[in-house]
């Protein structure tokens, strides 16, 4: 809170002290913050200076007129720089309604013979190269090539399950992961096997005439299996699911049951598709008798 000019223990013959004359220095000379108040008339010669930071307001009271006061008409803007551009190392400012009066300052040299120019990219490396010197250089190293992917191969998966159009990518620590864009194919060349949960392909190489079992589990809305039978497997193919029911258009399997080629030496093909609700649907189906024989889907599959 400013201070106030304050007159106590002045009087007529009176001793002067010291604080008497220090508070007008201190007041007039901006040392301490005080409060001024005139009676009378103020004529100022020379500028009014402001902390540029600081709004300054001028309150007058009973004022008749005030000649550049905001609103009198007579104010002007065409002092004031309003906008500006830049070119190169130049800022030019212009006054507002009046482009041809400027101002221009200068932020030092243009010479870009110091300058990096152009720059390259080399896994985590980035490297500025000189304007006139191409063998002076700037290397920033933006961190850790570990989790980087340097490079990515076609690798099919030889050993259980196949994986024939697998993708094997290598970090930057030569560890490696991989990728499969299709189905991973499993062989059964046993009588009694249990297929995963998921998507497969499976290629039925038993070698005999007994009947081959697919034990099926429940999966995912929408995986797929696929499954081939080579000639070496010369009996039928039971697809057994016995947390639910297999449906053949409209007709199903029982709960718990299976449905089966009806014949040796058939060697179907099928095509099933999970649809959630403990429920396989088989798509397609093909098997030798049904060219041979003319015989339809419903003569060739039992439902057990």
């Amino acid at each position: 809170m400013a201070k106030k000019l304050n007159k106590e223990g002045i009087t007529t013959g009176g001793a002067i002290k010291e604080y008497h004359i220090t508070q007008t220095i201190d007041a007039f000379s901006g040392t301490d913050a005080y409060d001024i108040s005139l009676s009378g008339s103020l004529n100022v010669v020379g500028p009014i200076n402001g902390d540029p930071n600081i709004v300054n307001s001028l309150n007058v009271l009973h004022a008749i007129s005030a000649s550049w006061a905001p609103g009198s008409g007579r104010e002007s803007t065409t002092l004031f720089y309003r906008s500006s551009s830049t070119n190169l190392n130049t800022i030019t400012f212009y006054q507002e309604g009046d482009l041809t009066e400027t101002l221009t300052i200068d932020t030092g040299s243009i010479d870009t013979s110091g300058f990096f120019t152009d720059a390259s990219v080399d896994l985590n490396n980035i490297t500025f190269y000189h304007k006139e010197n191409i063998l002076q250089t700037l290397t920033i190293n933006t961190g850790s090539t570990d989790d980087f992917v340097k490079t990515a191969t076609n690798t099919p998966i030889t050993t259980y399950p196949y994986v024939p159009n697998n993708i094997e990518f290598t970090k930057g620590d030569n560890s490696t992961f991989n990728v499969s864009t299709g189905l991973t194919w499993i062989t059964c060349s046993n009588i009694g096997n249990t297929i995963p949960q998921g998507s497969y392909g499976i290629i039925i190489n038993y070698i005999g005439s007994q009947t081959v079992t697919l034990d099926l589990q429940s999966s995912n809305i929408g995986d797929t299996l696929e499954i081939i039978t080579l000639q070496s497997a010369q009996g039928a193919v039971n697809l057994d699911y016995e947390f639910g029911s297999i449906k053949v258009g409209g007709d199903s399997s029982l709960v718990g049951g299976a449905i089966q080629s009806s014949t040796n030496l058939s060697y179907p093909t099928f095509k099933l598709v999970y649809t959630g609700n403990n429920e396989w649907h088989l798509t397609n189906y093909l098997d030798n008798n049904m060219i041979k024989n003319n015989t339809s889907i419903f003569e060739s599959l039992k439902f057990l």
